[in-house]
């Protein structure tokens, strides 16, 4: 019998982030066939994980999209969001929270 190799605490990580960024894509392709409430509580699961997991970026992407969905025109924007989202999953590294430079790339992509 052969042992199951160890993974490291990296690995698994890796793992982890590798799946939320899956998932973040699922909820990007089902866009237009759910209705906002389906989202929203697609996006909060996400950040629960997020934050569960030490992603700060991702988790305050999130958050800061569930209360844009809230708003008239809202799922417009998710799209925009869940690129950003899925970009941070593999950059937040350091547990710092990036969100800020994320939100006003987003914010110039809306405001111009």
């Amino acid at each position: 019998m052969t042992a199951t190799p160890k993974t490291t605490g990296f690995d698994a990580a890796c793992h982890y982030r590798s799946q939320l960024a899956d998932r973040i894509e699922r909820v990007t392709r089902s866009l237009p066939g759910w209705p906002v409430h389906r989202i929203a509580g697609e996006i909060d699961d996400i950040r629960r994980a997020a934050t569960e997991h030490g992603l700060a970026t991702v988790a305050r992407l999130a958050h800061v999209l569930e209360h844009r969905l809230g708003e008239a025109g809202g799922a417009v924007t998710a799209l925009s969001f869940l690129e950003a989202m899925r970009d941070a999953v593999h950059i937040d590294t350091t547990g710092e929270d990036m969100s800020g430079l994320y939100l006003a790339a987003l914010g110039q992509r809306f405001n111009g």
